[in-house]
């Protein structure tokens, strides 16, 4: 993992992000530090669509909330500006954000 040491907010990081795309891999944030996490290899991928595939289909059948996929960041901290990508992440129904953002998800996970 590269780490970027410019402390920063959690919207100077969206800009960033927007403006700095990876071919391979992803950044996360972590207290205003970007970090750039490597892509991942053939046996992660398919272990985490044999785990996530079959929690998203029970939570889709029983409108317990929403699944996330790889990359989709959840801001842990506004305070500490913490932002986590994590591979699978449900949110429960009563949690989800209305309307779902179209940039980082404003709380944390349920599951992840």
């Amino acid at each position: 993992m590269l780490t970027i040491a410019e402390p920063i907010t959690i919207d100077a990081f969206w800009d960033y992000v927007a403006q700095h795309p990876l071919e391979a891999g992803y950044y996360e944030l972590n207290r205003g530090v970007i970090e750039m996490a490597g892509g991942t290899g053939g046996r992660h991928g398919t272990t985490t669509i044999r785990v996530s595939a079959p929690i998203h289909t029970f939570v889709e059948q029983r409108s317990l909330g929403i699944c996330t996929a790889a990359e989709t960041c959840y801001v842990l901290s506004a305070e500490e500006a913490i932002i986590r990508c994590p591979d699978f992440a449900f949110i429960r129904a009563e949690r989800v954000p209305n309307p779902i953002p179209d940039g980082f998800v404003p709380l944390a996970p349920d599951f992840a």
